[in-house]
């Protein structure tokens, strides 16, 4: 088995839906994110595409994205999507089948068609039309509940308060603007340029917003939440619930720890994946990394830093009182309730962030969240 390393990675700008990034499809967002990673070139190289929010992308969204000539692989794992992607990734380059592998993942809820089931025919206006956004990424057909309605469940299982979300959420929003301001986040970004009339997108623009509000800015998301419960008894609300954003996110994977430019490289040490039971939502991230810490006999202490998704706060709270990390070594700048969620692009989102906290030898965790209770958990340590 060869060694695996990650010597890249980049994202497009956080926006939000029906923004400058409504011009891209969701393989055009991946093909750009890509293509700033480098050209095709002599090495046998393998795309890796991950989305939650298949419908609508048609039959091979790595050729859409500009990248047929690549082996390719899809596939659809909800928000865990990205995180999976870069796990089968991993596993081609380490049994040497390809040199050289981009994964990662994309998703445009802007492109998201409706839907009608019009098969065997309809009236015009006997049918209502579905979101396929909300049914492909947010609804769990095994249990025929939205995420949200399960991941209220598991607020009462672990005692946890809606003031305790809203807190989460607002230091969320504190972290990532903080991030931002710093500079820390630019080199993340891979710059769109878009025709029409010069636009171009270079940098974020979810933090312009003073953070200690950041927590009242979002409207409500009824397509995306649908719960049994009466507003005033729910706890996941539009106040600490990430947005919905257009992202693509895709790390570079090699077999050789070089880089073009010096810049640091990481080296892919292990990924594991969990699939719980249906009402296990918020605890799978939690499972997933105990299983990988358990494997290479580490100790939350040993990690300097973690990254959990958190489109739903109450995974990060569980991975708290599961795990017992420290706060601040989970998602120190800021995760997706601060940057959106971006569903399949996410899981390449959060390594990247590790890439920019990691100093050389010191180790890092992302552990994806979907709504099929599924997490994959990635363990990276900076070698130079």
């Amino acid at each position: 088995m060869q060694k695996v390393f990650i010597t890249g990675g980049r994202r497009t700008p956080a926006r939000e839906v029906n923004s400058i990034l409504r011009l891209f499809s969701a393989s055009g967002l991946a093909g750009q994110v890509m293509s700033s990673l480098g050209p095709l070139g002599n090495e046998k190289t393998g795309v890796f595409y991950g989305t939650a929010i298949p419908t609508g992308q048609g039959p091979n969204p790595i050729w859409n994205a500009g990248w047929g000539k690549a082996e390719g692989k899809v596939l659809s794992a909800g928000a865990d999507s990205g995180l999976t992607a870069i796990a089968i990734a991993a596993n081609f380059v380490k049994t040497g089948r390809i040199e050289r592998a981009l994964a990662g993942g994309a998703d445009s809820y802007t492109r998201a068609p409706q839907i009608i089931s019009a098969r065997q025919g309809c009236t015009l206006f006997d049918e209502i039309a579905h979101d396929s956004a909300a049914i492909d990424a947010f609804w769990d057909w095994t249990a025929s509940y939205a995420a949200a309605t399960v991941a209220e469940a598991q607020v009462k299982e672990y005692e946890l308060v809606k003031e305790s979300l809203d807190q989460y959420a607002v230091e969320s929003h504190e972290l990532a603007a903080r991030a931002h301001l710093s500079g820390r986040l630019v080199s993340q970004i891979c710059p769109l340029s878009i025709d029409e009339g010069g636009i171009t997108a270079h940098s974020d623009s979810l933090f312009s917003i003073d953070p200690l509000r950041a927590g009242r800015i979002f409207s409500a998301l009824p397509c995306f939440f649908p719960t049994s419960l009466d507003e005033t008894e729910r706890t996941l609300t539009s106040e600490n619930v990430a947005k919905p954003v257009d992202a693509a996110a895709f790390v570079e994977l090699k077999t050789e720890p070089k880089t073009s430019d010096g810049s640091p490289v990481f080296e892919l040490l292990d990924q594991t994946t969990v699939t719980l039971n249906w009402d296990d939502i918020a605890l799978a991230p939690s499972i997933a990394v105990e299983k990988i810490l358990f494997k290479h006999k580490l100790r939350p202490f040993d990690v300097r830093a973690f990254e959990v998704d958190e489109w739903l706060p109450v995974a990060p709270l569980v991975f708290l009182k599961r795990v017992k990390a420290d706060r601040d070594k989970l998602n120190s700048l800021g995760g997706s309730i601060a940057f959106g969620n971006g569903l399949a692009a996410n899981g390449a989102r959060m390594l990247i962030n590790l890439m920019t906290i990691l100093a050389p030898g010191e180790l890092g965790v992302a552990a994806g969240c979907s709504s099929g209770s599924q997490s994959t958990a990635v363990l990276i340590k900076r070698i130079q």
